[in-house]
């Protein structure tokens, strides 16, 4: 979509392990635990937005808006449409990759589906602060048409 609409995407968690001598997200949090790399992430975050450039899709990983600084400011810095995915179909989509999410690596399916729902409840007011919100977002063409449009959206 980004390169659709001529916007420049980054996802955050692809800059932290670019930015770190190759690790992978998992391997930087199990050295620096979770408090450190919460650091980082903030760190990385801002460096790729203390500018004045637009046009930018910027991804965040699931605990970054939950950061009260990192939110605040993000949604200083732009346009947040939170996309509130069901927690079944992160379980379907996670389930798949647990093993690439540091939070969710160790755990059985029924604790994926437990950790998703918790972490999902956890997180949701924060979420809620976002500037839009697209619910039961399923990535379908209707959603991600909506989403265009909110993007477009001046």
């Amino acid at each position: 979509m980004a390169k659709r609409l001529g916007y420049t995407f980054f996802d955050l968690d692809h800059l932290i392990e670019a930015e770190s001598n190759g690790l992978t997200i998992n391997e930087i949090y199990e050295n620096l635990g979770e408090e450190a790399f919460r650091q980082l992430e903030l760190d990385t975050l801002i460096a790729h937005t203390d500018n004045d450039r637009q046009n930018i899709i910027f991804s965040l990983g699931g605990g970054t808006f939950s950061n009260p600084i990192a939110r605040k400011w993000i949604l200083q810095k732009g346009k947040v449409i939170f996309l509130n995915v069901p927690v079944g179909v992160l379980f379907q989509r996670l389930i798949v990759k647990k093993t690439t999410r540091p939070l969710l690596r160790h755990l059985s399916d029924q604790e994926l589906l437990d950790k998703i729902t918790t972490l999902h409840e956890k997180r949701l007011p924060d979420y809620l602060e976002a500037h839009h919100v697209l619910p039961n977002f399923r990535g379908t063409e209707r959603d991600r048409m909506e989403l265009e449009r909110l993007i477009l959206k001046k």
